[in-house]
């Protein structure tokens, strides 16, 4: 019984590997081809395995610690300006939410309908 659940979780940890593999970057594979990262995954099914999750999460916690934020806009840059991600860091969606709380809203007062 626990060689059948150590096969099934071996299988879905590669299973996982692969579809992580190709779902990635050039950048979070090293620069390796994704087809020799399978091929490990494939033939060595547990240190391969290993090895890409090991690899793949270094990298990508490298990389979300360089994401650039959002920098103010320029006279001389070209393009339109960047958003913010999220509404609540926009100034100017806020400026005009604290507006139409000022004129009274949309249906103050009124019913749901």
């Amino acid at each position: 019984m626990i060689r059948v659940v150590a096969t099934l979780l071996l299988v879905g940890l590669v299973v996982y590997c692969i579809v992580d593999v190709l779902r990635s970057d050039k950048d979070e594979r090293l620069g390796v081809p994704s087809f020799l990262w399978v091929l490990l995954v494939v033939l060595l099914p547990f240190f391969g395995s290993i090895a890409w999750l090991v690899v793949s999460a270094a990298q990508r916690s490298g990389r979300a610690q360089n994401v650039p934020r959002v920098r103010p806009r320029r006279s001389g840059d070209a393009g339109p300006a960047p958003r913010p991600v999220a509404p609540d860091d926009d100034p100017e969606f806020l400026r005009s939410l604290e507006r139409f709380r000022r004129q009274g809203g949309a249906n103050e007062g009124g019913s749901a309908a």
